[in-house]
C-alpha cells in the first residue's frame, strides 16, 4: 500500500521558516517585496507558462519526470478547440498562464500556487518515484485555496502539506506578527483573539505588505491567535 509520510502543523510551519531562512533569513522577521519566481530559481527547478486548461481549473502542477502533457492556445474555450502535445522536462513548475497576465487581484493567487508548487518538489519526490504513481502532480483552485480538497486520501495530504507549508513561507510567524501588531498598534499579543469585525482594516494592511488576499491572512492571523475564528 503506497503511503505518504505525515507531519504535524507545527512541523510544516518549520519548513516553511527553514525556505525562508535558507533563501532570505530577513523575511522571517519583516514584510519585504518578494518575486516568487526566484524562490523557484533557488529550489533548482525551471518556471513555464500555459493555458493548461480553458476554463482554469487547474493552476499549477509539479514535473517531476520528463513526460508529454498538453497545452491550450487559448483561456477560453469554443467549440472544436484541441490542444496540443507538448513536452514538460523534469522540474518543471508550470503556472497557468491567465495568472500571469497582470491582473493584480490575481496576483496573490499566482504567488500562492507558484510557492505551493515548490514545497510539493520539495516534499514529495519521492512519493512520485514510486511505481504506479505517475510523474506529474496537478493543482486545482480548490485544492490550492483548501475549499474542496479531492477524495484522494494521500493526495488530500499532499496538497494540505504544500498549502500549510506555503502559508507559512508567504506569511511567517513572526514577521506577521511584528507587521500586524505594528499597523494594529498592540503593544503586546492579545490574551484573547479579538473579533474580526473590528480588526478588517488592519488585516487587510497586513496582507497587502504580505502579496496575498484578505483570506490567507485572515485564516494566518486566527492560526497566530490574533483573531477569533
Amino acid at each position: 500500500m503506497l503511503t505518504v509520510k505525515e507531519y504535524s502543523d507545527s512541523q510544516l510551519d518549520s519548513f516553511g521558516d527553514e525556505l525562508n531562512r535558507r533563501f532570505d533569513s530577513s523575511r522571517l522577521q519583516d514584510a519585504k517585496n518578494l518575486d516568487v519566481y526566484d524562490v523557484v530559481e533557488y529550489i533548482g527547478c525551471t518556471p513555464d507558462w500555459k493555458y493548461i486548461t480553458p476554463d482554469q481549473s487547474i493552476l499549477g502542477m509539479t514535473v517531476f519526470e520528463t513526460t508529454s502533457f498538453y497545452e491550450w492556445d487559448k483561456p477560453t474555450y469554443t467549440k472544436g478547440d484541441l490542444p496540443k502535445e507538448i513536452l514538460l522536462e523534469k522540474g518543471t513548475i508550470l503556472i497557468d498562464r491567465t495568472l500571469n497576465e497582470g491582473n493584480r487581484q490575481r496576483q496573490w493567487v499566482e504567488n500562492f500556487t507558484v510557492i505551493h508548487e515548490c514545497f510539493h518538489w520539495l516534499m514529495h519526490k519521492r512519493y512520485f518515484e514510486l511505481p504506479d504513481v505517475g510523474v506529474i502532480l496537478w493543482c486545482t483552485e480548490k485544492c490550492i485555496l483548501g475549499e474542496n480538497l479531492v477524495q484522494n486520501d494521500i493526495i488530500r495530504i499532499l496538497e494540505h502539506q504544500a498549502n500549510r507549508c506555503a502559508a507559512s513561507f508567504l506569511m511567517p510567524r513572526n514577521a506577521v506578527t511584528n507587521v500586524f501588531m505594528n499597523i494594529a498598534r498592540m503593544k503586546n499579543i492579545p490574551q484573547q483573539p479579538m473579533p474580526l469585525q473590528c480588526m478588517k482594516k488592519h488585516i487587510a494592511e497586513t496582507a497587502k505588505l504580505f502579496g496575498v488576499n484578505f483570506n490567507p491572512m485572515k485564516y494566518r492571523l486566527q492560526e497566530l491567535g490574533f483573531i477569533q475564528k
